[in-house]
């Protein structure tokens, strides 16, 4: 069952990112795509992505990094189990990809940069989902 949900949440992660992939991909040929994402940029810059509250989700970004960390270091020295692990490794690894992309200033550049850091946030979301799945069931 949870192998299940597990394989639901990475095809929903897959999903997530497609419409900033398309998004981005038409920007360059139809101008009502690049109006919207202009339009779009300004709205998200002065609301949810403005820079106080970026600094703050690369905060919150990081100290989930350590907090995996250290859940990652406790259960290897309690419970020997690789499946934990590697689910650990996976969710550091995205979460760093996620740190990486909102400090990057090429990323900014992008068209669709707003829709990505939406995508990647739910990602990340999902990740942790599959993280905490994994964690409840070593604790059995």
């Amino acid at each position: 069952m949870v192998n299940k949900i597990k394989i639901i949440l990475t095809i929903m992660q897959m999903i997530v990112l497609i419409p900033g992939i398309v998004l981005e991909y038409l920007s360059d040929k139809k101008m009502g795509v690049i109006r919207y994402l202009v339009f779009k940029k300004q709205v998200y810059e002065q609301g949810i992505f403005n820079s106080s509250l970026m600094n703050m989700y690369k905060s919150l970004l990081i100290a989930t990094f350590f907090i995996v960390i250290i859940m990652i270091i406790y259960k290897s020295i309690k419970i020997r189990s690789n499946k934990f692990i590697k689910s650990g490794l996976s969710t550091i690894i995205i979460n760093l990809l996620c740190i990486i992309f909102i400090a990057s200033k090429k990323a900014l550049a992008l068209e669709a940069y707003h829709f990505f850091v939406i995508a990647i946030f739910i990602i990340v979301i999902l990740e942790y989902f599959k993280f905490i799945l994994d964690f409840i069931r070593v604790n059995k």
